[in-house]
């Protein structure tokens, strides 16, 4: 059955920036909104255990989440009309959520964290986190670094900023565990505590005289006009679950489950359980219309009916696909966003139905142009996550390594061991055709080809004339450091250091390609 499905993924190209500058907003100052943390909570702070979760000694209203009074009151009394989790007008248009990272606040691998938190999301949803640009968006949210503890707003305020604070720590640690990261966007995009559900009191018993005096709000049960968990059974594993023992005066528990946990832990922050990604598609991405908890970006509707015979092995395949996507995004500006009509002229479509993997090579600039990966068992052929890398690779604009102009003097070609008729894949370019952008020759590049490739009796057919460096040429397991080098050098103009990148460090520039 495979074999018949073909999926289509529209794809544009942007490279866009991550802006760092706080401009003047003309709404309500969302700094204003943020409570002073306690003393205490400032103090062990600075102490986290490894279990001990940041967002729940952050300050504000329920730990992290930023609510004016009047809003904490209307919350509370339940006099809020909205229906689903959180009423349209708080949600994010399509699905796309600007946002932009106060970089002086952070290290450059705290900033690739917090991309990489939005990355995760989007490969499991139709949610899509795209750089803040005042000339297109009026909301937004400003991650910044300078606050206590971590915490967000829930959903969209519609008054411009909003601000989503992470503390400063190594990585796994506080506020910069990866899934407590994921924790504050899923407020971001409109989710509330777990523990806070509705029907909560049928999954847990709340210990009332454990809990610290004054935080008792943090315990405050959601009435049903307000809150919808989307026809999703409460969820003892949710990222959005507190711990047991949260707010506790004296470690022991003020939550208690009232029935099995079936290995799950309260207050994980390990993983996205599958009810989170449920969630989280029932909220956001309207197509996707199935009792089983998605895995992967559903994306456009014709995406998703093309799968309707095939659902589980494409709906995989098609994670891959946006996986590959995103392992480019963490290491360069390049940003690939879904293809629309209303604004790209030229985009990439992803096939399957074609034999093999193959690409163009660069923006055609004749609108559509196709990028095939014939299907398979994920990481077997052209589903080898760094296979599709290869094909985007050409697709931006990069040809096989052996081709480069100054290849023989890094490899021979053994020519009278080539299959005949397929000489022209051994094909040299020249300098004005391509360039290295002044990175050597790289044995050890995504882009190389195999030293046995098209031989005619399994001997090889490109011999290194040089030592290999403990490099294998024709390796689809990484991008080398000289790939993303030059992917940097041919893309991001604001990257002058000679060091490899690894975060996403933004450009000054859009330009849409394919």
């Amino acid at each position: 059955m495979m074999a018949k499905c073909f999926f289509k993924l529209f794809i544009a190209l942007i490279i866009c920036a991550t802006i760092e500058c706080l401009p003047t907003s003309e709404y309500e100052d969302p700094r204003a909104m943020i409570k002073a943390n306690t003393p205490e909570n400032l103090e062990k702070l600075k102490t986290l255990g490894p279990n001990d979760l940041a967002e729940e000694l952050s300050g504000q209203y329920q730990g992290d989440i930023v609510m004016s009074p009047e809003e904490v009151a209307e919350y509370e009394n339940s006099r809020n009309t909205k229906t689903g989790l959180i009423a349209t007008r708080y949600s994010w248009a399509g699905g796309i959520v600007p946002y932009r990272i106060v970089e002086s606040d952070f290290t450059l691998d705290q900033v690739s964290y917090i991309h990489r938190g939005a990355r995760r999301m989007e490969e499991v949803t139709c949610l899509r986190f795209v750089p803040y640009d005042p000339k297109v968006h009026n909301d937004f949210i400003t991650v910044t670094g300078s606050g206590s503890g971590c915490f967000s707003s829930v959903g969209r305020r519609g008054t411009g900023e909003q601000i989503l604070n992470l503390q400063p720590n190594n990585l796994e640690v506080g506020c910069f565990r990866l899934h407590t990261i994921i924790h504050e966007f899923m407020h971001a995009v409109g989710f509330y505590h777990m523990q806070s559900a509705a029907e909560r009191d049928e999954w847990v018993e709340i210990v009332w005289d454990k809990i610290q005096a004054g935080t008792e709000g943090n315990f405050a049960k959601q009435s049903e006009t307000v809150v919808s968990n989307y026809g999703v059974d409460y969820d003892y594993g949710s990222v959005m679950h507190y711990s047991k023992t949260a707010f506790s005066i004296d470690g022991s528990d003020t939550i208690v489950a009232l029935r099995d946990l079936n290995g799950e832990t309260m207050g994980q922050r390990v993983r996205m359980s599958e009810k989170d990604i449920l969630r989280l598609n029932r909220a956001y991405c309207y197509d996707v219309e199935t009792t089983q908890a998605p895995i992967v970006n559903p994306g456009l509707a014709e995406l998703i009916m093309s799968f309707v015979n095939n659902i589980i092995n494409t709906l995989d395949q098609v994670s891959y696909i946006h996986r590959g996507a995103r392992r480019m995004e963490e290491v360069t500006c390049l940003r690939f966003v879904p293809y629309d009509p209303k604004v790209h002229n030229d985009f990439i479509t992803v096939t399957g139905s074609g034999s093999g993997c193959f690409s163009s090579v660069g923006r055609r600039g004749t609108g559509e142009q196709i990028l095939n990966l014939q299907p398979n068992n994920l990481e077997v052929g052209c589903f080898r996550l760094h296979t599709i890398i290869h094909e985007f690779m050409h697709a931006v604009g990069f040809y096989h390594m052996q081709s480069a102009a100054e290849r023989d003097e890094w490899v021979e070609i053994v020519w009278d061991k080539i299959q005949a008729g397929t000489e022209g894949n051994f094909a040299k370019q020249s300098e004005t055709v391509v360039s290295n952008y002044g990175v050597d020759y790289d044995y050890g590049s995504v882009m190389h080809y195999p030293s046995v490739s098209f031989s005619i009796d399994g001997s090889p057919t490109i011999i290194p004339l040089k030592d290999l460096n403990g490099e294998t040429m024709g390796q689809r397991v990484r991008m080398s450091e000289k790939d993303i080098l030059r992917l940097n050098s041919a893309y991001c103009s604001d990257v002058v250091s000679t060091e490899v990148p690894i975060v996403n460090p933004g450009s000054s520039h859009t330009a849409y390609f394919t």
